[in-house]
Parts: C-alpha cells; structure tokens; sequence
C-alpha cells in the first residue's frame, strides 16, 4: 500500500507518503502538484519583480487580470471598443487565407517539381537555401521601418494594410 496512515492525522500521511513511479495516479498527482507549484512561483517572481521595478513598466498580476477582465468585458478601448472575439476573427481568417493561399501555390508547384525533373534541379536550390529558416523568422519579413510594430497590419503599405 502506498499511503500509511499513523498517528498524527493527515500532516504524518503526507509526511510518510510512499511514491510509487509505476502508479500512473502518482505520476499524475506528482505531475499537477509540480505544475501548480512553478505556477505559484512564477506568478510571485512577478509580482516581486514588478513591485521591484515599478508598477508603471511591469504591472503587477491582479492590475493585469483586471486589464484582461475589462477588455473581455468592455473591449479595446483604444480601438473603438473591437471585443477579443473581433481580434480573434481576424487572427483567424489571416490564418485560413494564408493556409489556403499555400495550398493553392504549394500543391500544383509540388505537383509540377515532380513531373519535369529539370524544373526540380533548378527549385531545388532555392528550396534548400529557405528550407532551414524558422517559420518565425518569416514574421520580420512584412515588418515595415515607418512603424514601431512588426507585422503586415500595421504596415503602412497600401498591399499588407488591405490583408488586415
């Protein structure tokens, strides 16, 4: 039995409590105490961090659950009130215009690649020179200069303001 109970009620069961690692339900228990523990532990590193550095740069954990509480509520009010919902929406059909717009290019110029091997001896040293590059590396390339953000939507170019 893995858990003895003594004398001395819960605080000695805990004490003397016996883990088994070939228990899934100690594995699990294990593994939801250390989650919830390095969460605790985070969220007091930040609130230490932001008292330490100031509130103005580093808002503490219940100013920032207040801030998330009221833009689900009331919205962006920087924006005209946009609810999440519209943020989400538009990060999402970004998303599938995206996806499709690589469907359509990827999958006949696949197609293509591997019908005339002499096209693919000429691909493939383009593919082989992008291939590596980390898909977030593709982000910084619709970051324009004139702005402060990256990103297509707050591009100031007629094309990437359009995608938004």
């Amino acid at each position: 039995m893995a858990l003895e109970f003594r004398e001395g009620g819960i605080a000695d069961a805990v004490l003397h409590f016996k883990y088994d690692k070939h228990n899934k339900y100690h594995r699990a228990g294990r593994k939801l105490l250390i989650t919830a523990i390095s969460l605790v532990m985070f969220v007091e590193a930040w609130w230490v961090i932001s008292i330490i550095a100031n509130s103005y740069t580093i808002p503490n954990p219940a100013d920032t659950w207040d801030a998330l509480v009221d833009f689900y509520s009331n919205g962006d009010t920087m924006s005209g009130g946009k609810s999440m919902w519209s943020y989400i929406s538009s990060s999402l059909s970004t998303y599938l215009e995206g996806f499709i717009l690589a469907l359509v290019v990827s999958i006949p110029l696949g197609l293509v690649l591997g019908k005339f091997a002499t096209l693919r001896e000429f691909a493939t040293p383009m593919i082989e020179v992008l291939r590596p590059i980390a898909p977030i590396a593709w982000a910084l390339s619709s970051w324009s200069p004139s702005t402060t953000r990256p990103g297509p939507c707050w591009s100031s170019s007629s094309v990437s303001s359009s995608l938004c």
